[in-house]
């Protein structure tokens, strides 16, 4: 249980910390494999998601309306194509997105549980095809979060 506790306060910690990144910073490569960190305006919420072998960012989705991956040390855009169920915080934590050249990531993420502002979601998957068509699944965690109002 301690364990969870950390982890949890970690993950928290992250997704403070990449709200929080002034707006006038703009990353188009991303630095050793990772997103770079992403603003929400106050009220505003996003789901986060991490790789959970590497412990890094890579996902990053607002309302199912758009998302931003990193893959092969490049930031893609992503649009959706099919939408699970919102959560509390009207994130979509089952989706279906695409790129530009039309390869579809299947993003699920499981087992949320409440936590201040938010969902934590310890466990999940993102499945898509890398460049050499080979049939990739990460293991993924997650935050749905919202920005509290001033």
């Amino acid at each position: 249980m301690n364990k969870f506790k950390i982890m949890l306060g970690a993950v928290i910690v992250c997704a403070l910390s990449a709200c929080s990144t002034p707006p006038s910073e703009t990353v188009v490569k991303p630095r050793g494999g990772e997103l770079s960190s992403r603003t929400l305006k106050p009220g505003e919420c996003g789901l986060f998601v991490w790789n959970k072998q590497t412990r890094k960012f890579i996902l990053f989705s607002q309302s199912g309306q758009s998302a931003v991956i990193v893959k092969e040390d490049e930031e893609l855009s992503l649009s959706a194509t099919r939408l699970g169920e919102s959560d509390l915080y009207a994130q979509i934590p089952s989706q279906s997105l695409v790129d530009i050249e039309g390869v579809t990531y299947e993003l699920s993420l499981r087992k949320g549980q409440d936590i201040n502002e938010g969902l934590s979601y310890k466990d999940g998957s993102l499945q898509y095809k890398d460049s050499k068509n080979w049939q990739r699944v990460v293991p993924v965690f997650g935050l749905s979060f919202c920005q509290p109002e001033l």
